[in-house]
């Protein structure tokens, strides 16, 4: 009986998996990501993408690190860079995904947002920004729930934006955590092999027990 329940958990997950495809980037096209917009003029002094610690100029979580300089020079205490393709003519096909997904760490001291970004079908699709805490990470999700597959099926552009607070325009709390202006962040992205290898390896060790215990 506990092998029945044991083969019927396991055709479950694989369904489920097989009815759920998410599109995630690639090392090798998160390279190729550019600062294609910023908010604000001041906000230059943007790095290319990067694997190597020692460029980045910090820990990274992820395989491929993002850093830069961001300056509010708008007046309105808040400024974002667009990572995205420099052409936006990729002609993608993700007709068959249903969301994208990037995995996302902030290897910085302060706080900084992040929000997924795709246009498909000539339309900008965007997710809410996500503030994150120093040094910690995430999967942010883009729900394809609403867009057609015609649009899906001619996707130009996919990447991230990432945003913040320049310390005296965040109301309430003084600015505690919050970049000064202009700041310096540091964001990574795409899990490392060492995350995926882990990752299987816990899949293994509960396969192991569900055996044990079979």
């Amino acid at each position: 009986m506990k092998r029945v329940l044991i083969f019927c958990v396991v055709v479950g997950l694989l369904a489920g998996q097989a009815s759920a495809a998410m599109y995630t980037l690639a090392s090798d096209y998160a390279m190729t990501l550019k600062d294609v917009w910023y908010s604000d003029l001041g906000s230059a002094n943007i790095g290319s993408p990067t694997t190597s610690e020692s460029t980045y100029g910090s820990s990274m979580q992820g395989a491929v690190g993002f850093f830069g300089s961001l300056d509010d020079t708008s007046g309105d205490f808040y400024a974002e860079v667009k990572m995205g393709d420099p052409d936006a003519d990729l002609d993608l096909d993700l007709s068959g995904y249903t969301d994208y997904g990037l995995f996302v760490a902030n290897d910085n001291q302060d706080l900084w947002d992040v929000q997924l970004h795709m246009t498909a079908g000539g339309t900008e699709y965007k997710t809410g920004y996500t503030e994150m805490a120093a040094f910690t990470s995430t999967t942010l999700v883009l729900d394809f729930d609403g867009i057609s597959n015609a649009a899906l099926a001619d996707v130009d552009d996919i990447g991230f934006y990432i945003g913040g607070w320049l310390i005296a325009g965040v109301p309430g709390d003084g600015g505690v955590g919050y970049p000064s202006d202009p700041d310096s962040y540091h964001v990574s992205v795409v899990p490392t092999p060492a995350a995926v290898i882990l990752g299987i390896l816990g899949l293994g060790v509960v396969g192991w027990k569900l055996r044990k215990y079979a």
